[in-house]
Formats: structure tokens, C-alpha cells, sequence
């Protein structure tokens, strides 16, 4: 998946991570795979929030309805654990 993807809809993931049903998938999430759902580094190198695969896909469908189709249609082909976010 691209970087800076929300970006290009006008959104951000804080936004997104501030939502009560994302809040509730992410501890779900996290709970039941025992892994960390996401990550905000400040400074240096990799800067940005970092998502799992799962949450990220989540923020990608809730981005655009078009996009959402497209994630759904490529999700096969998302090989990393974690993507990155830049925020601007």
C-alpha cells in the first residue's frame, strides 16, 4: 500500500484511530493476536504511524468507497505486517 494514502482522500489516521468502532477493533485486535494493532513514532528516520496489516486495510476501505473496492479487489498482494503512514 502507498504511503501517505489518506492524504490523497483528505484524511488522516488519527481521524480514523479516534473512531469508537476502530477503538473497539483495535483492542479486539490486539487482545486476540497478542500484537501491537499500531504505532506513532516521532522523529528520526521512520516517523509516521505504523500499522498492522489488518487495521491498516481497515483504514484503507474507510477512506473512499472506490479505494475500498480496490483494497478488497489487491488485499492478496499486501505481504508486510506493518505499513507506514506518514503524517503531514
Amino acid at each position: 500500500m502507498p504511503r501517505n494514502m489518506g492524504k490523497a482522500f483528505n484524511k488522516k489516521p488519527n481521524h480514523f484511530l479516534a473512531l469508537d468502532q476502530v477503538r473497539e477493533y483495535i483492542r479486539v485486535l490486539e487482545l486476540k493476536a497478542g500484537i501491537t494493532a499500531f504505532k506513532t513514532v516521532k522523529g528520526g528516520h521512520h516517523t509516521g504511524t505504523w500499522m498492522h496489516k489488518k487495521l491498516a486495510l481497515k483504514f484503507a476501505v474507510w477512506l473512499n468507497p472506490e479505494f475500498e473496492l480496490w483494497v478488497l479487489n489487491s488485499s492478496k498482494g499486501v505481504h508486510n505486517v506493518y505499513i507506514l503512514f506518514i503524517m503531514i
